[in-house]
């Protein structure tokens, strides 16, 4: 088996494309039989004095196996502790563990998560000690507090990181994830839809009947959702914005003064307000169903999204506040429903790759047919034509082998990374990027290739967010990985 992993600390984006990681992709192995696979992945600091960023890539070609991984830690204490801590965990269970992953995918992610759950809580504590605090677990909570000295009153240790994992098993990728590192995956010809993606499981939701209705509501939803695309988001949506992650939250608990409302507040940000004084994200109709107000204070990124927030109330004996409902780590907002456990999704790339075939066939049928009646229309003056026609075959030869000699067949990518990336990016922008010639070019040509498209797509990403954020810039990591495939199973 082989790993792929990084630290991102002092990672900047002048890096020399020869050096470093350098993954190699041997066209006889890989994740399946079927697809030969090119990865890449890159890292920016950003303007802070910490990369609290993580990714690895690990892949066991024998069973079929490839995972890719980012993780976005955060709070100034121990956000680059989650992350790493979680990094650490996860590589050791899929090193361990690569016969369940093969056999029970969802579950086997869903395990991993978990115990990356366990393993940061007991990092936080472990490294707080080495530092000289005091650390010890409330006694009515599963959070953890510290202190200096005995004379010192107890603080909660707040922090955690973003979990997304894609893991490609035989020819099905499954998604797994919490908060706001998305996955995205783009094609090179636009015949992709949201109809692709299963629906499998959310697992923070024990109720088997309430499970099971919302796996149905997902699926129809997306089922329905044919338009074709060049690209589609992949992972799920842990904003404060989403009404589906509202109603999780009110489920786990409720408001004691008002039962529709969670007792988490779900707001707004609003900068130098109290959180309690935020504005709601979501208006209630009388049975309860929240609806997104859309009077948000000011934009996250140039998608122009909303910034928002959950908070603790003002009745917690710790404030607290995030900006995603789903973390590893963040002890103390778990209390309260923002929860580590992932939503799960899978999407079978021999379909994705038959309708890609489909839409190739269907396209050269109708160029076909209307080059056949533009011949047809031209029989009555051949000779004159036929000087036209022959310039016109010298262009279209030499346009023919201008592509043949690209030797770029039909290719997918998956664009996995942290919101440090997505901040700074149109989705169609970053398709458009990926799936550029020259980039479709150099992963045609070389085992490097996606690392050099990887690497050039993150210093394009620092000139963009040194532009739009100024020295508030995020950190910024990202992996690609491009897939190709040699046949399509007829089944």
């Amino acid at each position: 088996m082989s790993t792929y992993q990084f630290s991102c600390e002092g990672v900047t984006p002048e890096v020399d494309p020869n050096e470093g990681v350098t993954p190699e992709v041997d066209p006889n192995e890989g994740v399946a039989p079927k697809f030969k696979k090119n990865i890449g992945f890159e890292t920016d600091i950003g303007g802070g004095r910490e990369n609290q960023d993580e990714c690895f890539v690990w892949s066991h070609p024998t069973e079929k196996l490839c995972v890719l991984c980012v993780l976005d830690g955060h709070g100034r204490e121990v956000g680059r502790i989650a992350a790493v801590a979680a990094k650490g965990r996860l590589l050791r269970f899929f090193e361990e563990n690569f016969t369940e992953l093969a056999s029970d995918p969802v579950q086997t992610l869903i395990k991993a998560h978990e115990l990356a759950q366990d393993h940061i809580k007991a990092t936080f504590k472990s490294e707080l000690e080495s530092q000289g605090f005091q650390v010890m677990e409330d006694p009515q909570a599963p959070y953890l507090l510290k202190r200096r000295s005995s004379v010192q009153v107890w603080a909660c240790v707040h922090g955690g990181t973003s979990c997304s994992i894609v893991a490609l098993v035989g020819s099905t990728l499954y998604i797994a994830n919490v908060g706001d590192s998305t996955g995205m995956l783009c094609s090179t010809i636009p015949s992709l839809s949201r109809s692709m993606i299963d629906y499998v499981r959310d697992s923070a939701i024990d109720n088997i009947e309430k499970h099971e209705a919302k796996v149905a509501e997902i699926d129809a939803e997306l089922s329905a959702d044919t338009t074709l695309s060049g690209e589609i988001i992949i992972t799920r949506e842990h904003s404060p914005e989403s009404p589906e992650e509202f109603e999780r939250l009110r489920d786990f608990k409720q408001r004691d003064d008002d039962p529709k409302q969670p007792a988490l507040l779900v707001v707004y940000d609003s900068p130098s307000v109290d959180k309690i004084h935020c504005p709601p994200v979501f208006d209630l109709s009388l049975e309860g169903i929240p609806r997104v107000t859309n009077k948000g204070k000011y934009y996250k990124n140039v998608r122009k999204e909303w910034a928002s927030l959950v908070s603790t109330p003002h009745t917690a004996r710790f404030q607290a506040a995030l900006a995603f409902t789903r973390s590893l780590g963040d002890l103390c907002l778990s209390t309260y429903g923002v929860t580590n456990m992932p939503e799960v999704q899978k999407i079978e790339l021999n379909k994705v790759f038959a309708a890609m075939d489909a839409h190739t066939a269907a396209t050269a049928a109708t160029a076909a047919t209307a080059a056949s009646t533009a011949t047809a229309s031209k029989m009555d003056t051949e000779e004159s034509s036929s000087s036209s026609s022959s310039s016109s075959s010298s262009s279209s030869s030499s346009s023919s082998e201008g592509d043949s000699a690209t030797g770029v067949p039909p290719m997918l990518c998956l664009v996995l990374a942290t919101d440090g990336v997505w901040d700074n990016w149109l989705y169609a922008d970053v398709s458009r990027f990926v799936l550029d010639a020259t980039c479709l070019k150099a992963v045609s040509e070389g085992a490097d290739g996606a690392q050099r498209v990887a690497l050039s797509f993150i210093q394009r990403n620092a000139h963009y967010s040194k532009k739009n954020f100024g020295r508030s810039a995020d950190n910024a990591t990202a992996i690609v990985m491009y897939i190709t495939c040699q046949y399509v199973d007829s089944a």
